[in-house]
């Protein structure tokens, strides 16, 4: 795939960039909710800061799962609730078809199987870095057939139960 991309369109790709994953048609939003599915979202005040995460069923809007960190950043915690979200439902054999999330990046780190942050390490990350770790060595050990697709915003609205960054 890379070598007849690169050859087709003859220039370099940066292959974590929101544009490359935008071109998959994989990813591309569809025209119809999925209801069979799970939405994540997260949120921190700020740019970097406390952060929450969360996965919700679609059709039920009922929470599935919650988690917060005191210093984490929005991609991180949006990286995070998408493999919370597989590997919860992985583990109670349940099945997850769809999964949306609103945000390129996260998919793109998952797809990638890498949390390409710039965020530090301290003190206060020391558990957000090992839980980061720990899914990251499950994406690698794991298998799952799930499609992560991103939400279809500009059609559907927000995500339902979105944040909004309202901690």
């Amino acid at each position: 795939m890379r070598n007849s991309y690169l050859q087709k369109n003859k220039r370099k790709v940066d292959w974590f960039s929101k544009a490359y994953i935008k071109r998959q048609s994989k990813n591309k939003p569809h025209n119809c909710i999925i209801w069979e599915s799970v939405f994540v979202d997260a949120s921190t005040f700020s740019n970097q800061g406390f952060t929450k995460y969360r996965g919700v069923n679609t059709q039920t809007k009922k929470v599935l799962f919650e988690h917060s960190y005191p210093m984490a950043t929005n991609n991180i915690g949006k990286f995070l609730a998408i493999i919370h979200a597989v590997a919860w439902h992985k583990k109670n054999k349940l099945s997850l078809p769809v999964l949306y999330t609103d945000s390129y990046t996260a998919m793109s780190w998952v797809n990638n199987k890498r949390c390409n942050t710039k965020l530090k390490r301290t003190k206060l990350s020391k558990q957000l870095f090992d839980d980061i770790s720990r899914a990251i060595i499950w994406l690698n050990t794991n298998k799952f057939d799930t499609k992560i697709l991103k939400w279809n915003t500009k059609k559907w609205g927000k995500i339902p139960e979105n944040y909004e960054r309202k901690l």
